[in-house]
């Protein structure tokens, strides 16, 4: 056999939080261009170079090591992901059972990435998939027309009413 020898990876130092925050309000600044989904050329090439941008601006202000696109990058979705699992907690709290108080949630700050990130915090809903049993809001109505009149039928509610109302529109 032969003796191989794996190079270890050169590990860096730890975020700190400031330097943390500082990348929150850098990437505030240019959120637009940074989280625009579009994969456009144009657009490409606007990410890159606020990408660019903000690794110069980051590494001039850090109280940390210098710091390489990808890792900033790598910090970046980790506290996009963070955030989502902190709002998904507070979510299930919002809809657990038992009594006691009300669970308390963050109020809405200038710091809460979700308020200058609304689309990357929305629940995707669907009336056909289990999860929608789980959702706040009002049930869903649908107009239909039974003799001339104009109705509006929930649509969670398959009770014999729905029945009914089918049987009439036949």
């Amino acid at each position: 056999m032969e003796n191989v020898t794996c190079k270890k990876r050169q590990r860096s130092e730890n975020w700190l939080e400031e330097d943390k925050h500082l990348l929150m309000d850098l990437v505030r600044e240019r959120v637009s261009v940074i989280e625009n989904k579009n994969t456009d050329t144009n657009t490409s090439s606007k990410k890159l170079a606020a990408w660019a941008d903000l690794l110069c601006s980051f590494n001039s202000m850090c109280k940390g090591g210098t710091r390489t696109l990808p890792q900033i990058k790598s910090q970046w979705s980790i506290i996009k992901m963070t955030k989502k699992k902190i709002k998904s907690v507070e979510r299930k709290n919002l809809r657990q059972t038992g009594g006691g108080p009300h669970p308390t949630t963050n109020p809405e700050n200038a710091d809460d990435i979700c308020s200058w990130l609304p689309n990357e915090f929305v629940i995707d809903t669907n009336e056909f998939d289990s999860d929608e049993i789980n959702q706040i809001g009002e049930p869903s109505q649908n107009k239909i027309k039974v003799d001339g009149i104009n109705k509006l039928v929930n649509v969670e509610n398959k009770s014999s009413d729905n029945v009914s109302i089918h049987k009439a529109l036949r």
